[in-house]
């Protein structure tokens, strides 16, 4: 029996009995929820539906209907921006407080519409200030601009041209567009578009774009495609057509639709037909050219000066040995027929013997320069020199000389015009100088303490030849001495544009060897991306104390703190740690304090403590104190040697997921708990992206793999496990413990992707048919474009095709109390030899 006083009382507006109770603490759930449908009756917030049942949770994707609105709308006005409470009680729980709350900042009502309307007019689209002055902030200036876009476009549609429907919730809506296609029209379009006209006739457009390309092609896009296809020619090249269209490129460039109309060809014909006929001639210039220079190396000769040094022979040279009137990309029969009528029939032996001895006379001017014009004074006090040079040869063989030594810059003096060059050394002069006379340079070992200066002179000179050679030449024999100076070359190849070559070969070096590369004693010159770019590694095989100190070391060499003056930090001044503190503002976000012990902190952090941020500090003290990391969602985790080298594609969260896969594991590993380690063999963007021979020369025979594919586009990650070996001269494998997979690559750890395994015993991972090329069925073929679920599981993306950007393929190695153990496969005597590995510490 109720202890209090309960009566009840109809409502006429949706006929539905409510009761009230007197006292509020007396009230049941079914009650409570009875009065506040009443109330909202009563003050008009719905006069249709009743909110449906509690715990019918709506989903994200769910219209919000009229009714919807109008709740909101009134309870807001009721509550405010109470939206747990407006959750609870006027939507039942079947709209969450973050969803209402959303759709309040992007729910504009009619008087918000006028105010945004009169705003606009008086202050136009400064939205930041509508937002602030009209909106109070509840509105994003993002969203008044959506909206603003929005309300304009509608108030210029015609009425009653755009038929509009109603959908299930009595919202009227207006039918949506089917975007017409500009892609590239394929082969069943055009079967499909000849068909059609050939029925229909070509003035019936309009009906074939309904109805065989239910509007995905435009009227016009058809009249046009179809009078391409009567109208261009599809015989076969003449060579007239081949001149005539080189022709039509030099006057208008590849402008192929102006081509197409001048020539009666389709632009994709055209465009074809261009790449083949280029492509055939610079392989056919590539061979020519590999072979001259190697003929011409035998002399330790560089034969693209040969052509510079023209503009000299036939002052310094007799006429007979006049040899040199040619162009080094031209193939050596053009060669012969250019050379006077006494050396036409010259092979190519008695060819180097005339242009060493043209060069030998050229040299004499180097060794004995009694004509020279030109006094140059090279060096600093006191090693200065001067070097006696000829204009001609000086501007034949440097485009810096040719504008210094013009008759706009050149000052003479009795006839001899002195020039000063004091930031290069007479050593580092005297070979370039001679290389300029004779075409030769000797690097031996004695000269490598001067390689750098010699290409930083020539980038100076404007030598690219020289600088060409000289990076080649230190590539491939000196790597020894490349490595060892790593950290200078790459400071000094990242302000020379010419030297881009080295600086590539620097920072793949740094990225597969970071750990000796912190470790070098010349860290202080390190660029401070590089250096941040290394500290985000998740893949950095160091302790955390080791690189606190290196930073420390690099951070002194930036604030000329490393003198033997300050090693004592006790007499350490205010001033120098908050120079330190500059220094490393950049670099203290990125290490990770909470992985140093006790220890390594009270011995090489807390000297320091004076660079940290108080915040910081304190979270530190409690860390170490009471043992409780800082409740942070940015929290670095652990650095690990997954990985031999770092992939451009995924991170160390999905090595982590696409173990767990391997292994069956219902719920996923740990970082720390990864069983395997993954050596990269192939990278398309390094090896060749779609060339399924480089992928076997790196792939073939190396035990499971796992292949990383990134489409074209969006942020989606493709991919399988091939728990096999990958055989090119096997058609087919069964392999059971394969599957394919997809990732998506952003901020959230915890994306679980998609792992889709084999149905059965189906014999499709391996090669496909004559083509030979490696795929996991067409549920994931790389090298095509396709992913197309037939024998999977289930269906990892939403597109069938794709163009792919980049592909990475690791091999798997089992790791056991720290050692990797491996199958390598014996292609001869089809067995498996069993290799132990310890793991780099």
């Amino acid at each position: 029996m109720f202890k209090g006083m309960i009566y009840y009382f109809k409502n006429k507006c949706n006929g539905f009995q409510t009761m009230t109770p007197s006292l509020s603490h007396f009230r049941s759930s079914k009650i409570t929820h009875s009065l506040i449908r009443l109330k909202q009756i009563s003050s008009g917030v719905s006069k249709s539906k009743i909110v449906p049942k509690k715990g019918q949770l709506k989903r994200k994707g769910d219209l919000w209907t009229d009714d919807e609105f109008k709740t909101l709308e009134n309870a807001v006005k009721l509550h405010g921006k109470d939206w747990n409470y407006i959750s609870k009680n006027y939507f039942f729980d079947n709209r969450t407080p973050a969803a209402i709350s959303i759709k309040w900042r992007c729910y504009l009502t009619k008087d918000d519409l006028k105010t945004l309307e009169y705003a606009v007019s008086k202050h136009g689209k400064n939205w930041d200030y509508i937002s602030k002055e009209y909106f109070n902030n509840n509105r994003a200036p993002k969203i008044l601009s959506a909206k603003w876009e929005r309300f304009k476009n509608e108030l210029k549609k015609p009425k009653n041209i755009v038929s509009k429907l109603k959908d299930r919730n009595n919202t009227i809506r207006e039918p949506k567009k089917i975007k017409c296609s500009r892609n590239h029209w394929t082969d069943k379009e055009i079967r499909t578009l000849k068909k059609a006209v050939k029925e229909y006739g070509h003035h019936n457009l309009e009906f074939i774009s309904k109805k065989y390309f239910q509007d995905s092609r435009s009227v016009s896009a058809i009249s046009s495609k179809w009078r391409t296809l009567n109208s261009c020619s599809r015989n076969r090249w003449t060579e007239n057509e081949d001149k005539l269209l080189f022709d039509l490129i030099k006057k208008h460039g590849m402008e192929w639709k102006k081509i197409s109309k001048l020539m009666n060809r389709t632009c994709d014909s055209i465009s074809k037909r261009y790449d083949k006929i280029t492509r055939k001639q610079r392989e056919k210039n590539t061979e020519l050219q590999t072979r001259l220079t190697r003929q011409y190396r035998k002399n330790h000769l560089m034969y693209k000066d040969y052509d510079k040094l023209q503009k000299l022979v036939d002052k310094y040279v007799p006429h007979e040995q006049n040899l040199m009137k040619k162009s080094p990309s031209n193939p050596l029969k053009q060669c012969r027929k250019k050379l006077t009528a006494e050396t036409a029939g010259c092979e190519p032996s008695d060819l180097t013997a005339l242009i060493t001895s043209f060069l030998r006379d050229i040299r004499q001017l180097f060794h004995e320069a009694d004509d020279y014009n030109v006094l140059i004074e090279v060096g600093q006090e006191p090693t200065i020199k001067t070097f006696k040079a000829h204009s001609v040869i000086l501007r034949a063989r440097s485009a810096y000389f040719r504008a210094a030594l013009s008759t706009n810059w050149a000052k003479t003096n009795d006839g001899i015009i002195k020039m000063n060059k004091p930031n290069i050394t007479p050593d580092v002069f005297h070979v370039i100088l001679k290389f300029m006379y004779t075409g030769t340079i000797v690097l031996s070992d004695n000269m490598l303490p001067h390689y750098l200066d010699i290409l930083v002179a020539a980038d100076e000179l404007a030598l690219i030849d020289l600088i060409d050679y000289i990076v080649e030449y230190i590539l491939k024999k000196e790597m020894f001495w490349f490595r060892r100076n790593l950290v200078k070359i790459h400071r000094i190849s990242s302000q020379h544009e010419a030297f881009h070559k080295l600086k590539t070969s620097c920072e793949e070096i740094i990225q597969k060897d970071a750990p000796t590369f912190l470790r070098s004693k010349d860290i202080g010159n390190l660029e401070e991306n590089i250096l941040i770019k290394l500290l985000k590694s998740d893949n950095l095989d160091l302790k955390e104390i080791e690189i606190w100190n290196q930073i420390i070391k690099w951070g002194k060499v930036q604030c000329s703190l490393n003198g033997n003056d300050k090693e004592n930090i006790e007499d350490w001044t205010n001033e120098d740690f908050e120079m330190l503190k500059l220094s490393l503002t950049n670099c203290l976000s990125h290490i990770r304090f909470f992985l140093i012990s006790g220890a390594d902190y009270h011995d090489k952090i807390r000297p320091f403590k004076k660079i940290l941020s108080k915040e910081l500090k304190n979270e530190l003290r409690e860390f170490y104190i009471a043992g409780r990391k800082p409740n942070r969602l940015n929290l670095l985790s652990p650095r690990l040697k997954y990985a031999d080298e770092e992939s451009l594609l995924i991170k160390l969260n999905h090595f982590t997921l696409i173990s767990s896969w391997i292994d069956r594991k219902k719920q996923n590993y740990q970082p720390e708990q990864i069983p395997y380690v993954f050596k990269l063999l192939y990278r398309g963007s390094r090896d060749g992206l779609k060339e399924a021979d480089k992928f076997y020369q790196k792939c073939n025979y190396q035990g499971p793999t796992i292949v990383i594919v990134k489409p074209f586009g969006g942020n989606q990650i493709i991919g399988g496990y091939n728990a096999d070996i990958w055989n090119k001269n096997q058609k087919y494998d069964t392999v059971t413990n394969s599957f394919i997979f997809s990732l998506v690559i952003n901020n959230n750890e915890n994306d679980t992707g998609i792992c889709s395994r084999v149905k059965s015993n189906v014999n499709k991972v391996g090669c496909a048919g004559q083509e030979k090329l490696p795929w996991f069925g067409n549920d994931l073929n790389w090298i095509k474009g396709v992913c197309k679920q037939q024998i999977y599981e289930r269906k990892i993306v939403d597109f069938e095709k794709f163009n792919t950007e980049d592909v990475e393929v690791y091999k798997v190695l089992l790791k056991v109390n720290n050692n990797i153990f491996f199958d390598e496969f014996n292609e001869d005597d089809n067995t498996t030899t069993i290799f132990n590995h310890e793991i780099i510490e």
